[in-house]
């Protein structure tokens, strides 16, 4: 691997990782067998960070330079771009963390989290005055739809409820730098890239 950094799941189990370092994606089986690899080609230069699966075979990807997402089938063809200057998106600076859940895309980032649609069209959003925050870098939707994002900068956790009406923080024990946030059941789990371990906690809605 060359830096992997974000990994999804297919509908067949099939697992995706992105890797920063040479600008791909590899595909392995969901026994761990490698199945393909290929180069986000139509963004040679750019950092990818974050990437998220649009059943069957679409791939949302974002970079570190926060201009937008990317949209790839799975095998390395660049279908279509979604920039942050298309609607409501262009009122997150940095757009780094994301997620889908039914045709939505959920991100956050200056203090605010919003949801559009696939084209940039706000559906919801909701502003944080304290505390605020600049880049959202990871986020994650649980199955009741409520919002769960990563601020590494600061050190701390945001839940959105679904109806877009209310924000909790959560500042993690233990931890030094939150990167990266998963929904198992009623568990989230937060990776700390700078102590290298990832926490459980009872998610705090």
């Amino acid at each position: 691997f060359q830096k992997p950094i974000d990994i999804v799941s297919t509908p067949e189990g099939a697992l995706l990782v992105l890797q920063p370092g040479d600008n791909s994606v590899s595909m392995f089986s969901a026994g761990g067998g490698f199945l393909d690899r290929f180069r986000l080609s139509g963004d040679e230069g750019r950092q990818p960070v974050r990437m998220r699966l649009d059943p069957p075979d679409r791939l949302f990807v974002s970079f570190q330079d926060g201009r937008g997402f990317s949209i790839y089938d799975l095998k390395g063809n660049l279908q279509s771009r979604l920039e942050k200057n298309n609607g409501a998106l262009e009122r997150i600076e940095n757009l780094q963390g994301f997620c889908l859940k039914d045709k939505k895309i959920f991100t956050g980032g200056n203090g605010k989290f919003l949801t559009t649609d696939y084209d940039g069209n706000e559906l919801a959003s909701i502003s944080v005055s304290h505390p605020s925050f600049e880049t959202i870098v990871s986020m994650e939707i649980d199955l009741k739809g409520n919002g769960f994002a990563a601020d590494f900068k600061n050190n701390r956790l945001f839940s959105v409820n679904p109806e877009f009406t209310e924000v909790k923080t959560f500042e993690p024990p233990a931890t030094r730098g939150i990167s990266a946030v998963a929904c198992k059941g009623n568990l989230l789990a937060a990776a700390d890239f700078v102590s290298g371990s990832v926490r459980l906690f009872e998610t705090f809605l």
